[in-house]
């Protein structure tokens, strides 16, 4: 007799972007949201370091390659606000851009 979806909870993890800088030194500052290679840069670091601390739960990937991302999936931005670039910023360029 097996497990099935309809006898456990589903579980997502969310990880703190202190836990991140703490973990992989990654910083949550502008350049981390409006610039695109810091980015996409970020993301490939977050899954390889999710795949070496949790990879046999199934979390990361142990060969993590560049791709095109908005947002991580990684990060938590649930802080109970809602969190809106104002219009001006997206078309401002960043001392990282």
């Amino acid at each position: 007799m097996g497990v099935t979806a309809g006898q456990f909870l589903p579980v997502e993890l969310v990880f703190n972007p202190n836990w991140w800088y703490r973990t992989a030194g990654i910083s949550f500052d502008e350049c981390f949201y409006l610039d695109r290679e810091t980015r996409i840069q970020n993301d490939v670091t977050m899954r390889r370091v999710l795949y070496e601390r949790y990879g046999e739960m199934g979390p990361g990937e142990p060969d993590p390659q560049p791709r095109p991302i908005i947002g991580s999936i990684c990060v938590s931005t649930r802080c109970g606000c809602c969190s809106v670039l104002p219009r001006r910023l997206l078309r401002t360029r960043s001392s990282c851009c």
